[in-house]
């Protein structure tokens, strides 16, 4: 077990270490590619309400991605973590609400509709690892296995959509008996489709292996 914990947080050192040495222009390039290649996916021009996330530690920004689903009338939620718990909860927002800094720093809502797992299409949730078996290293804190995990006896369950850099992809790491698995991993390079339901709803509609433009 202390093994398998020092392997995870040397990935995340060296994963955060290298997102952090990314330009501002590699960044928003970046950005803007994952938003293109998320318009190429029927699951995401159908989705009616999309949780997305604010950067924080060299994150792929999903600010172009925001002002998209506005556009396009979809309904954006953003998480906000509990203040003395390990717990988080999305809650409905539009840009121009206020925003406080949480105990990590990262910006959230500060008041507003709280909205339930089942009532998204997508979850997109930032990562530190990833490999194509849809498994997932995040910051340790545990807060997206949390809420995925006590939503997973339901009948519905949103997609999962894991947000990167290409260079974040790695050939295997070790995995928790909690850990969540991702539906698809959009980079800025392509994406991969991962879930066999995924693979249900783009079947016949477009490929989803795609670089970005």
């Amino acid at each position: 077990m202390q093994e398998n914990k020092l392997n995870r947080n040397f990935i995340r050192r060296a994963m955060r270490a290298q997102r952090r040495s990314l330009s501002a222009s590699e960044r928003a390039f970046s950005s803007y590619n994952v938003l293109s290649n998320l318009r190429t996916q029927i699951w995401y021009l159908r989705a009616h309400r999309v949780a997305t996330y604010l950067c924080q530690d060299g994150e792929i920004s999903l600010a172009p991605v925001i002002t998209d689903c506005m556009d396009r009338s979809k309904d954006i939620s953003l998480p906000r973590v509990h203040k003395s718990k390990p717990l988080m909860q999305f809650l409905d927002w539009q840009p121009g609400q206020p925003l406080t800094s949480n105990r990590y720093g990262i910006l959230e809502p500060n008041a507003g509709r709280h909205c339930q797992l089942i009532a998204h299409s997508l979850i997109l949730t930032p990562l530190v690892a990833f490999d194509s078996s849809g498994n997932r290293i995040g910051m340790g804190g545990g807060y997206y296995d949390r809420m995925l995990g006590r939503a997973s006896n339901n009948s519905y369950q949103p997609l999962v959509i894991g947000i990167a850099y290409d260079f974040q992809q790695l050939d295997t790491f070790d995995t928790q008996a909690w850990d969540q698995s991702m539906d698809a991993v959009v980079t800025d390079k392509k994406i991969i489709t991962i879930s066999a339901r995924l693979r249900a709803l783009t079947s016949g509609n477009q490929p989803t292996n795609q670089s970005a433009n």
